[in-house]
């Protein structure tokens, strides 16, 4: 059963043929059984080594907007790129699609948005504390202690340096 009213995104998690595949051509598959609808795969680009490789924040997982064009979101199990839609259960109405908000998705986005923001930072960048315990100081960049996690961070404050370990998804660039 399909739960066409409902508003915000279902989520659909990808079998390993879809999880091999360019975004692109899962979401026209997607577009092709159910309709034209909003898609997202939380998951950016980003270049190492000269190769561009494909970042993805949820692995394995596509979120689909609910819209009144769907109906019957299950459709999508018969692709050979999805594995199943994310339902809950209910004993008066048996399976039902698993809805999540545009305020999580948003929040996704946001961490997405982060995840990008921090892929440029170098060893001996100045940057700006933006959030956090050292919020609303600058301080230079001594060590990146791992890619997508923490940095340390030299801070200067009247008469001591710290040397302090920080998010990077808590830096901006100045």
């Amino acid at each position: 059963m399909s739960d066409g009213n409902k508003k915000g995104w279902f989520i659909a998690q990808l079998s390993y043929a879809g999880e091999q595949q360019a975004d692109s051509l899962v979401a026209k598959e997607i577009k092709d059984k159910i309709g034209d609808c909003d898609i997202f795969f939380p998951s950016y680009k980003e270049e190492v080594d000269g190769f561009l490789i494909n970042k993805t924040l949820i692995p394995g997982y596509v979120f689909i907007r609910m819209c009144e064009k769907i109906s019957d979101p299950f459709q999508l199990e018969t692709s050979n790129f999805i594995e199943r839609i994310i339902t809950t259960y209910n004993s008066d109405k048996g399976r039902r699609v698993k809805i999540v908000s545009d305020s999580y998705i948003d929040s996704i986005k946001d961490k997405l948005l982060c995840e990008i923001k921090n892929t440029n930072i170098k060893e001996g960048q100045d940057i700006f504390i933006s959030s956090g315990l050292y919020e609303n100081l600058t301080g230079k960049i001594v060590k990146i202690i791992d890619k997508t996690s923490k940095v340390l961070v030299r801070i200067e404050l009247s008469s001591r340096v710290l040397l302090v370990e920080v998010p990077q998804s808590c830096l901006s660039e100045i």
